[in-house]
C-alpha cells in the first residue's frame, strides 16, 4: 500500500529526466585476456604488462606521453564507479583518451603512437569487426554532453541509493549512470537529488532493484530500474511549494560542502573513508603518523634526535622489532627483536604513549631505519590538542550531515503525504 501510494504520488524519473549509462572504451587497460591478443616482441620492445593503460591511463602514464596541447584537450577525468558515494564523489587519479569516430586521429601523433601498440587489442572490438567504428575509437564513446554538463551520477551497484550531483567534467565506464535535466525538465538536479536519496526512494529502491551478492545486500541500478523511481513534480505556479523545492535545493548544496570538508580528514583516517561511511558507522580509528606529518617541520623530531626520549642500548646489531611492551612501571616500553634482543625506551608519560601507538605500524624493520624515520612532536600537549580538535571537528561534521539529512527526510515525507505510521515502516525497512 505504501509503495503504491508513493508510485501514485509521483511520476517515474524517466519522464523527468534522461538516464545514460557511462561509456564502453572496449579496453580501458592490459588484461589477462586482452594482452594474449598482442604478438610477443611487441610485448617484449615495449615493456607491456597486465595492468598498463589503454584508453584509461595514470597520471604517470599520462605525462610520460608528453602530448600536445591539441592532443590534451582528449583527455578527461576519469571516475570509478567506486569513487561514488551518496552526495560525493571521490577525486580522480585516472584520465581516459575520449576519442571517437570522428577523431582526426593523424592530428594526435602521440595518441597515435601509444594506440598503436595496442592494436591488435582495440582491433577485437565487435562495432571495429561490423565496420562501423575505426580502430583508434571508444567501443561507445556516448554523447558527451552528458559527461560535461549538470548531472546525477549514480553506481551501478549500491547498498543504498547514492545519487551525486555534479556538475563537472566526470566520465565513467559503464557501470555508473547518468541522470540528466530534459528539455521540459523544471526542477532544479539538485532538487531530484534530494527525492533520490530520501528514505521514501530509497524505500522504494529496496522493493524495486534487483539483490546481487550472497545476501542479497548489493541492489541493481540501471535503466530499467532507475526509469520508474516515482518524482514528486513541484506545481511552480504554487509559491508554497517552489519554497520547498529551493528549500531542498539548498539542503542539498549544504550537504554537498560539508561531504567535501569532510573529505579533507580522509586521510587522517586510513582505515575507512569518512565521506564512505553511513550514518550508524562509528569514528575509525586515527593515525597520529598523518596528524604528526601535518605539523610545521620545526616542531617535529625523530627519535634518534629527540630531546626527552632514550633508548639503551643505543646501538644494537641486526635488531628487527618484533613486538612492544609496556614496563610494569608505565615508565617506559621493552622493544624486543625477532632474536630477542631487547631495548628499552625511555619518554615522557604523553611521548611514551603516543609511541606506544606508533611502533606497532613498524614491526619487521630494522631499528636504525625506525629511529630515523618515526616523527615525534616536540610539544606532545599540542599534538594531542590537535587529536582531539579533529576528532571533534569530524564528529560534528557527520552529525551536521545526518542532521541535514533527516531535515530532507521529513520535507520529503510530506511531499509524498506519508503519515507518521507510514512513515515509521519506512524508516524500519530503510
Amino acid at each position: 500500500r505504501i509503495l503504491e501510494k508513493i508510485q501514485q504520488t509521483g511520476v517515474p524519473l524517466s519522464d523527468v529526466c534522461n538516464i545514460n549509462q557511462g561509456l564502453v572504451s572496449g579496453a580501458p587497460k592490459v588484461s589477462e585476456s586482452n594482452i594474449r591478443l598482442l604478438p610477443q616482441d611487441v610485448i617484449l620492445h615495449y615493456n607491456i604488462k597486465v595492468g598498463d593503460g589503454i584508453f584509461v591511463l595514470s597520471r604517470e602514464e599520462l605525462e610520460s606521453l608528453r602530448l600536445s596541447e591539441n592532443e590534451m584537450a582528449l583527455i578527461k577525468p576519469y571516475h570509478k564507479s567506486t569513487d561514488i558515494h551518496k552526495y560525493y564523489t571521490e577525486e580522480y587519479h585516472q584520465f581516459v583518451i575520449y576519442i571517437t569516430k570522428d577523431t582526426n586521429i593523424d592530428k594526435c601523433p602521440r595518441i597515435k603512437a601509444h594506440l598503436e601498440k595496442f592494436r591488435p587489442i582495440l582491433e577485437n572490438k565487435r562495432e571495429f569487426k561490423e565496420g562501423k567504428l575505426p580502430w583508434f575509437s571508444l567501443h561507445w564513446a556516448r554523447d558527451q554532453k552528458i559527461f560535461e554538463g549538470e548531472k546525477i551520477v549514480t553506481p551501478n551497484f549500491a547498498r543504498q541509493n547514492s545519487f551525486v550531483y555534479t556538475c563537472k567534467s566526470f566520465y565513467t565506464e559503464f557501470d555508473s549512470y547518468f541522470i540528466t535535466s530534459k528539455d521540459t525538465t523544471l526542477e532544479f538536479l539538485k532538487y531530484i537529488t534530494a527525492i533520490l536519496n530520501s528514505k521514501v526512494a530509497d524505500f522504494w529502491c529496496s522493493y524495486n532493484t534487483k539483490r546481487k551478492g550472497e545476501k542479497g545486500l548489493v541492489r541493481e541500478y540501471n535503466t530499467g530500474s532507475m526509469s520508474q523511481i516515482p518524482i514528486r513534480r513541484i506545481n511552480l505556479d504554487h509559491p508554497e511549494e517552489v519554497k520547498i523545492h529551493d528549500h531542498l535545493v539548498e539542503l542539498v548544496s549544504n550537504i554537498i560542502e560539508m561531504k567535501k570538508s569532510l573529505a579533507s580528514y580522509n586521510r587522517l583516517f586510513p582505515k575507512a573513508r569518512l565521506t564512505r561511511l553511513q550514518d550508524s558507522d562509528p569514528l575509525p580509528e586515527i593515525s597520529d603518523e598523518e596528524i604528526v606529518k601535518a605539523f610545521d617541520s620545526s616542531s617535529l623530531r625523530i627519535i634518534r634526535t629527540h630531546p626527552q626520549v632514550k633508548y639503551q642500548p643505543e646501538n644494537p646489531q641486526h635488531f628487527f622489532m618484533k613486538s612492544i611492551k609496556e614496563a610494569e612501571d608505565g615508565q617506559s616500553l621493552t622493544i624486543t627483536s625477532k632474536d630477542k634482543q631487547k631495548i628499552t625506551l625511555t619518554a615522557r608519560e604523553a611521548l611514551l604513549a603516543y609511541l606506544q601507538r606508533i611502533l606497532p605500524n613498524y614491526i619487521g624493520r630494522e631499528w636504525g631505519q625506525i629511529i630515523n624515520q618515526v616523527l615525534i612532536p616536540t610539544q606532545p600537549d599540542l599534538f594531542d590538542k590537535r587529536r582531539e580538535e579533529i576528532l571533534s571537528e569530524a564528529t560534528n561534521l557527520r552529525q551536521k550531515i545526518k542532521a541535514l539529512q533527516q531535515e530532507i527526510d521529513t520535507i520529503v515525507f510530506n511531499l509524498y503525504e506519508l503519515n507518521e505510521e507510514e512513515q515509521k515502516v519506512i524508516m524500519g525497512v530503510v
